[in-house]
């Protein structure tokens, strides 16, 4: 099952890991337990989607993104920059995703090979 967890002490980043095993009911799960750990917090937030268990992203998740834009973080809440890891494939298809949920915010999805390569980035900026 997929999991959500704060990254560092300060609460600035999180990581949400999806796995080959979820579910809908895990997805969603998960997706509200994303959402209150960044509303959980006042100041600005950056996440990590670690996709590297997907060897490419499950039909089900595709059809589930409109349901999950109204259950993930809007306006000022969200993310200022989300970290894709996984294969080049499914990379670009959860951009493709996450762009259609946060329209003109695409440039703010960077994809990496690793989680830490990913968290070094984050904490840099």
């Amino acid at each position: 099952m997929g999991t959500v967890r704060w990254a560092d002490p300060e609460r600035t980043i999180v990581i949400w890991t999806f796995a080959d095993s979820d579910t809908t009911e895990t997805i969603l799960e998960t997706t509200r337990a994303f959402t209150a750990m960044i509303q959980s917090v006042p100041h600005p937030t950056r996440a990590v989607v670690d996709c590297l268990h997907l060897p490419t992203v499950p039909r089900e998740t595709i059809s589930m993104f409109p349901m999950l834009e109204r259950l993930l973080p809007q306006g000022d809440r969200r993310p200022n920059v989300i970290g894709i890891v996984s294969n080049q494939r499914v990379i670009t298809t959860m951009i493709d995703l996450f762009a259609k949920v946060y329209p003109g915010y695409k440039e703010r999805f960077v994809g990496f090979q690793s989680v830490a390569e990913a968290l070094a980035y984050l904490q840099a900026r």
